[in-house]
């Protein structure tokens, strides 16, 4: 059975793609079936507001880049959407002068922008790779 065509983009698939028995299950959780589907390595969590959401999120970055070494790089794939945290793990990263060395960000979205700052380097990660000043570095470019 194919796909019914995405209500919110047309050549995608999303949420209102999915079959309309998984929707129904789906509405019918509640909270506390939602966190009883914690497990080890998938973690339920539920956050009072966005903000919080957005900073949990740019935490969740800051934190596995914070553990890249040479021996172990981190890469993160970022998301289509939401990118509210983006400006948010940013200033994290240039508030704890967080070496990116061993660190790399793949941005999917055209607006997964964030300024970075590394030693007394300035970048901007984009989905076109590492952008130095007003110049694109190619993708084969290495971590900063």
């Amino acid at each position: 059975m194919a796909r019914p065509l995405s209500k919110i983009a047309p050549d995608w698939w999303d949420y209102t793609t999915l079959d309309k028995e998984i929707l129904t299950d789906a509405a019918k959780l509640t909270a506390d079936d939602m966190l009883a589907m914690s497990r080890e390595g998938f973690k339920v969590v539920f956050y009072d507001t966005l903000a919080e959401f957005y900073l949990a999120e740019a935490l969740e970055y800051t934190e596995a880049w914070r553990r890249a070494t040479a021996d172990n790089p981190v890469g993160i794939c970022g998301p289509i959407g939401p990118t509210e945290q983006l400006p948010l793990v940013a200033r994290l990263v240039n508030a704890m002068d967080l070496s990116l060395k061993n660190a790399h960000f793949w941005g999917m979205a055209s607006s997964s922008r964030m300024r970075l700052k590394h030693n007394s380097m300035s970048a901007l990660a984009n989905d076109s790779g590492w952008s130095k000043g007003a110049s694109d570095s190619p993708m084969t470019h290495s971590s900063m």
